[in-house]
């Protein structure tokens, strides 16, 4: 198994969690920051995951990938000082180059995409790797965003004092601010909202993304892991496929 990105906000945590599973053999992390910290630090932990770290010189990625079942791009950094659209423009040339290495090296690998926007460098990713001269059918490139749903299933089960697992939310359009917008409405009669707090949910839900990130402004961490909920599972989780 690879995580691309490793080093990201996404890809440390998700390496933790990952590292404990009794599923994987082995765990390459490929990172452009010194991805060899995460790998020294998780290989302390007992568990049964070989741990192997690739940077982005001497063919780095393509050591990463080789052998690989399962692919997780992760890759992504987010700081409140630079525009969405710069984002956007960084993380479509890092998919381009990764899906063409996916292409050539794991043509056979099950991909799963989580660099936001994951509905935009879904199918950015899978055409790359079609590009790149690579076979890998549609169904086999994935992309799932829960935090949505999390965030809108912890901020209403605060409001109706009710367990967050026993709530199934659904989010539709986009993934952060205001594309993102909450479903309140399937909750059902039992767990039905007022206006005013279905208003308040939904300004919560679209303001909290930045929340990690202005609270701790400047802070080393605050750019790396702006939220360890990314890669925690939820109720609802919504799929993209190209």
């Amino acid at each position: 198994m690879c995580i691309i990105g490793a080093d990201s906000a996404v890809g440390a945590p998700l390496a933790l969690l990952l590292q404990r599973s009794k599923l994987i053999d082995d765990l390459a992390l490929y990172g452009r920051v010194r991805p060899e910290r995460l790998a020294a630090e998780l290989s302390c932990i007992p568990e049964r995951p070989t741990i192997e770290a690739y940077g982005s010189s001497n063919d780095g990625l393509f050591c990463a990938l080789k052998g690989a079942q399962l692919v997780l791009l992760a890759e992504g950094a987010f700081r409140t000082s630079v525009k969405r659209e710069e984002h956007f423009e960084t993380h479509a040339k890092a998919a381009c180059e990764y899906g063409k290495a996916i292409g050539e090296e794991v043509p056979n690998a099950l991909v799963g995409v989580l660099t936001s926007p994951i509905s935009a460098m879904l199918p950015l990713v899978w055409e790359c790797v079609r590009r790149s001269g690579g076979r890998l059918p549609e169904r086999r490139v994935l992309g799932g965003a829960t935090l949505p749903a999390a965030r809108v299933a912890a901020q209403a089960a605060r409001l109706l004092n009710v367990d967050p697992a026993s709530l199934k939310v659904y989010v539709g359009g986009g993934t952060c601010g205001t594309s993102a917008v909450p479903l309140l409405s399937a909750l059902g009669e039992e767990h039905r909202l007022t206006q005013v707090r279905i208003h308040h949910t939904n300004r919560t839900v679209n303001r909290i993304s930045r929340d990690p990130l202005s609270a701790r402004p400047g802070d080393f961490f605050a750019v790396r892991l702006a939220t360890l909920s990314v890669p925690l599972p939820s109720p609802a989780e919504k799929i993209w496929r190209p």
